[in-house]
């Protein structure tokens, strides 16, 4: 008889109440920034890919996948025009 903990429940909704209060931040604080520091959305979308990219590099490579790395730069990438797209709409 396998027992669940509720532990990972509670973990799984504090992480989507996170993206979710990020996720609504998101344009309030570019259109902030934009109007306090000129920042633009080009701007903004690198400045927050840079530091995105500073923590995931500090996270462990996984080995034996060739293929990941470049899937990762091309999800990257789509990601980052699509922030950039985001930021200037908002």
């Amino acid at each position: 008889m396998t027992t669940r903990s509720a532990v990972p429940l509670r973990h799984g909704l504090l992480s989507i109440s996170a993206a979710a209060v990020a996720w609504g931040l998101g344009g309030a604080a570019a259109a902030l920034l934009l109007r306090t520091t000129g920042l633009g959305p080009v701007a903004v979308c690198f400045w927050r890919f840079a530091v995105a990219a500073g923590c995931l590099a500090l996270l462990p490579a996984r080995r034996g996948r060739a293929g990941a790395r470049g899937a990762a730069l091309l999800t990257g990438l789509g990601l980052a025009v699509s922030q950039c797209a985001y930021f200037g709409s908002v």
